[in-house]
């Protein structure tokens, strides 16, 4: 049941990340949005039939999508994913290699996909933590990248069996691609520090580990984009401050949006760890009664100017949508009633 504080929080929020998008230049246009959303669920569901047909270890995928509500996911949540994922790849290749590159965009959904499956898994399912760490600890993801897949632990729950497959086609799929050493060396610390993000030591810093898991998988889908020639890999690492900025775009939204459900599960938001520096009970009331959502929404513009000029639109986009999903009572006449 939705309390006063949590309608006061979504109406707040919604204000504040539709404004700081409008500043940024990027006001919302139905007719845009309508088509955009149109568009990543067709590019979606291609990529999720081709993904189907290549899955190994072989899924059963009646079991997969009746065991979806339990986890609190919506079947159409994963062509969707994919197609945002697609979506930033094709800007990221545009963005790094000035060209349009559908098969890199598609390793980037992939990954995309990948990322989101893993988050759902780590929060929801949490007893499959050993599973998790016997088949994605940092050396079975070097040993993925080799194409050794001999660590992946033979999973009961069809959901993590998916995952497997996923993370599975998306190492094949980046071999196939080719890469440099230096690519190679760079992807492996990126994954190995975004599963630390999420399965390292407290110790280490929540914010640090909330960082990790939060803004490098953008980093990764530029490096899956890039494709790996000497020209495009000067072109990321040149890049990489703005392509982290846009990373954060994604962080920060996402926890706005997401502050209520990571309140009540323990997860980490930065909001919480934010208002944890001067609040020792946070609460929602605590969270509105501070300036932390709208110095977050100024963050948000401010990242969002820095990001990769071909990225800033589909990010936008990406935080529309995301908006979307609040639900929130707005007066009739507003242009998001719908």
């Amino acid at each position: 049941m939705t309390t006063a504080w949590s309608a006061q929080y979504r109406q707040r929020v919604h204000s504040l990340i539709s404004a700081a998008l409008t500043d940024a230049g990027f006001p919302f246009r139905a007719d845009e949005e309508i088509a955009f959303r149109r568009q990543l669920m067709e590019d979606g569901s291609r990529i999720w039939t081709g993904l189907i047909r290549e899955m190994r270890p072989r899924v059963d995928l009646d079991h997969f999508y009746r065991r979806l509500p339990d986890v609190r996911v919506s079947p159409l949540a994963l062509p969707r994913v994919l197609g945002f994922g697609y979506h930033q790849g094709l800007a990221l290749c545009e963005a790094i290699a000035n060209r349009r590159d559908n098969e890199g965009a598609e390793i980037s959904a992939v990954l995309n996909l990948g990322v989101v499956l893993y988050d759902v898994v780590c929060d929801r399912l949490p007893e499959s933590r050993e599973v998790l760490e016997a088949s994605f600890g940092p050396a079975s993801l070097r040993a993925l990248m080799a194409g050794d897949t001999r660590g992946i632990v033979a999973a009961g729950d069809s959901v993590i069996r998916v995952l497997q497959a996923v993370v599975v086609r998306f190492f094949e799929r980046l071999r196939l691609s080719g890469g440099s050493r230096a690519f190679q060396h760079a992807m492996a610390d990126c994954l190995e520090s975004m599963y630390l993000g999420e399965m390292g030591d407290v110790q280490s810093g929540r914010w640090l580990q909330a960082r990790r898991k939060s803004v490098l998988p953008t980093w990764a889908m530029a490096l899956s984009a890039c494709r790996f020639t000497d020209c495009s890999w000067k072109r990321v690492t040149a890049l990489k401050r703005s392509v982290l900025a846009a990373g954060r775009v994604l962080w920060i939204v996402d926890d706005m949006v997401d502050a209520e459900e990571d309140l009540a599960s323990n997860a980490s938001n930065r909001s919480w760890l934010l208002l944890s520096r001067t609040v020792s009970k946070p609460s929602l009331r605590s969270l509105l009664e501070s300036e932390i959502p709208s110095e977050e929404a100024a963050r948000l513009t401010l990242n969002l100017r820095r990001s990769p000029d071909g990225l800033q639109r589909i990010l936008a986009q990406t935080c529309h949508a995301w908006l979307s999903a609040l639900s929130v009572e707005l007066p009739a006449g507003s242009s998001r009633a719908r």
